[in-house]
């Protein structure tokens, strides 16, 4: 159905152009960390910063904003040169895009004017780009893991020689966890400290139904979902920097995460002992017509269809009632909707939630002026 594309995880780092001193580097440091947060609306879009339970590592004092997720920003006391880092979660980078309508894209350009307004540069310490195939084929991690294990297949990476590309084979052999005699998770590459680029490709869904995770409804509502993950560290997270500042639409950004992935990870049948047609985590990504960025983040005034949507369709509030009732009867089934309704009353959403819909609500009222409009777009939308 569709190749989702973004960004999970994201490290960002803010330098002074200028030598600083020890001894002013304290007063220095405290005026990037506003001016980041300034820039980046983390007090008004998450929740105004409270001292950090636990800094990144190496890290001494530090700001967190909203315990919604981890989103911090941090400095050591006595190095000036290790500057001021800006460290995030999964969850906390999808609260603030969320928040924001931006994507990385914007976050990076976001943090670089905050950083130029305290005479600082900014660039990528750590990038993790995400491709989630959902419901694409009945290949699986195990079909990926044991081509290039039975050396029927072999991962590459390109490197750029002028107006060409040459695809060299990656020296490292790829690991597994596995249970049941199935493939869960595959890794490549090492995250050591001199590495530059690690991957896994592992099963999404059943990750999310064992955890309980986030997105566990979406997990339940899908037959398949496997997700391709390559972390870009180093002077490939530096080089990214560079490629995203420059994006200039969603179009391109969605292309350009894309490439990031076929550059450093990409999958090929071998012939003869060279390189052949692409396995499927590649070849999808090769297929631009299923490409797509998480809709929230690029296109906002969807973004009160896409809640219903997947409310309806992806949370598993569906499933969820009908095991009800069919264990208990539609008395049962009246009961927990009642539940849910009288809980709903004693809903506390977090600031930056209440910011969110602040800043959407004059929006959502010009295009659906009544609720009724807004039923029949989403009924629309489902025809």
């Amino acid at each position: 159905m569709t190749v989702e594309i973004s960004v999970d995880e994201a490290t960002l780092v803010a330098r002074r152009m200028q030598p600083c001193s020890v001894s002013r580097w304290p007063e220095i440091a405290e005026k990037i960390v506003g001016s980041l947060a300034d820039a980046l609306r983390l007090p008004e879009l998450l929740e105004p910063p409270v001292d950090a339970r636990s800094c990144p590592a190496g890290y001494t004092h530090g700001y967190q904003y909203g315990d919604d997720a981890y989103m911090c920003i941090a400095y050591h006391y006595a190095e000036p040169e290790m500057g001021v880092i800006v460290k995030m979660s999964a969850t906390a980078f999808a609260l603030w895009r969320q928040c924001s309508a931006k994507h990385i894209d914007g976050f990076i350009r976001m943090a670089a004017e905050g950083a130029e307004a305290v005479g600082c540069n900014v660039r990528l310490s750590r990038l993790d780009v995400t491709a989630d195939y959902i419901d694409e084929g009945d290949w699986t991690v195990t079909d990926i893991y044991s081509a290039l294990v039975n050396k029927s297949a072999a991962a590459y990476y390109a490197k750029p020689g002028g107006a060409s590309v040459t695809w060299v084979r990656h020296r490292s052999r790829p690991r597994s966890f596995e249970r049941d005699g199935k493939t869960g998770t595959m890794y490549l590459g090492v995250a050591s400290k001199g590495s530059n680029a690690h991957m896994r490709l592992y099963d999404k869904k059943r990750e999310q139904l064992e955890r309980h995770g986030r997105y566990y409804g979406r997990a339940e509502a899908v037959n398949s979902w496997i997700r391709l993950e390559v972390v870009l560290t180093n002077k490939y997270a530096h080089q990214a920097t560079d490629v995203l500042q420059d994006v200039e639409d969603a179009d391109e950004l969605k292309h350009c995460l894309a490439d990031m992935i076929l550059q450093r990870y990409s999958f090929f049948r071998l012939r003869a002992g060279k390189r052949s047609t692409p396995l499927p985590p590649t070849a999808l990504l090769l297929d631009p017509e299923r490409l797509r960025l998480p809709l929230s983040s690029v296109e906002p005034m969807r973004e009160l269809e896409d809640a219903y949507l997947y409310l309806r369709d992806g949370s598993g509030l569906y499933s969820l009632l009908l095991r009800v009732q069919m264990v208990w009867g539609t008395e049962a089934f009246e009961a927990v909707w009642g539940q849910l309704r009288a809980e709903y009353t004693f809903y506390k959403p977090s600031r930056s939630v209440r910011a969110m819909n602040d800043k959407k609500t004059a929006e959502y009222r010009k295009k659906y002026p009544t609720v009724s409009d807004f039923i029949e777009r989403v009924r629309w939308r489902n025809e």
